[in-house]
């Protein structure tokens, strides 16, 4: 087994890349939501991003709802993660964990307020990453990041 500190950053990983993936392959077909990545972009992902191609397996050309995508990308981490290269029940502590937690809302804020920008060309995943890497470093990411860090509340001790 693995050590558990990368955990969260292989479960971040894999939910970045799911939404990336609906960011840019999702399309209207008969008025529903569809995954379709052009074959293409399989191989690409098959080639580059091995792990990853079979969560698009799992999705593409599939009707695209959240509980699928949701219902989809849990079983996939549970499946690939816990109790296979990490101990069982390392992956619901990610889940519970703050820094999953923060790293989640802050790709979430990063892909709001970058949305027209990234919606301007395609860029291939680590692209994504690469961006997202750069704007945390920025000074003012990195001092909201300690406001939000040093606000969260701790746990409660008791003496």
């Amino acid at each position: 087994m693995k050590d558990i500190r990368n955990a969260p950053n292989e479960v971040l990983d894999i939910m970045q890349f799911e939404h990336w993936l609906r960011f840019y392959f999702v399309e209207e077909v008969d008025g529903k939501l569809e995954l379709r990545v052009p074959d293409e972009e399989m191989e690409r992902i098959k080639d580059e991003l091995p792990v990853m191609h079979s969560l698009v397996e799992l999705l593409n050309n599939r009707e695209i709802t959240q509980q699928l995508c949701t219902e989809t990308v849990c079983s996939f981490i549970a499946a690939r993660l816990d109790g296979q290269k990490y101990p069982e029940g390392t992956i619901t502590k990610v889940f519970d964990g703050k820094k999953f937690k923060l790293e989640m809302y802050l790709f979430s804020l990063w892909n709001r307020t970058h949305e027209a920008k990234l919606d301007e060309e395609y860029l291939f995943y680590p692209s994504w990453q690469k961006m997202f890497a750069e704007w945390k470093e920025t000074d003012e990411v990195k001092q909201y990041i300690a406001k939000l860090t040093i606000s969260a509340p701790g746990p409660k001790t008791t003496q």
